[in-house]
């Protein structure tokens, strides 16, 4: 049996050196076909002033908390950190004091988050909108079963 490891393989948050923004889908993936590193360069999905800028330094320490990741960050200026983590919709991210954060599609796939410069934590969540809705539903479902459960005990003495 043989273990392989790939010594180049990213953590699951970093902060790529330089930020480069293509809009369109098609020429940000045959740009991003001919990369090698990634934390040398991260693509965004959104227009900005200027098509490719230095990203800030920082500093991270990660940990999980119950489904959620939660980067401790140190920056001396608001820094992009991106993530290896799908972005479906649903994710949010705030700072210690609760307050959201700026998320940003990071290689065509990917979450990224917007740090504020010194120190912070951020706290990465999933927390979709068809889960919330299904909560309300199968409350919705209870109640009316505990009315029908009412009504017909009700109605049978």
């Amino acid at each position: 049996m043989a273990i392989f490891e790939n010594p180049a393989a990213l953590p699951r948050a970093f902060v790529p050196a330089r930020l480069r923004r293509v809009a369109d889908a098609d020429r940000r993936l045959a740009e991003m076909a001919g990369a090698s590193d990634f934390a040398a360069t991260a693509w965004l999905s959104s227009s900005g002033s200027a098509a490719e800028e230095a990203n800030g330094p920082a500093t991270l320490t990660l940990r999980a908390s119950g489904t959620d990741l939660v980067i401790r960050s140190e920056a001396p200026r608001r820094t992009l950190v991106a993530t290896s983590i799908p972005d479906w919709p649903g994710w949010t991210a705030r700072d210690a004091a609760g307050s959201p954060l700026t998320l940003e599609t990071v290689n065509h796939a990917f979450v990224g988050v917007w740090i504020p410069a010194g120190r912070d934590e951020v706290r990465l969540s999933y927390r979709p909108r068809s889960v919330r809705d299904g909560i309300v539903l199968l409350a919705a479902g209870a109640a009316a079963c505990v009315v029908m459960a009412a009504v017909g005990r009700r109605q049978t003495h």
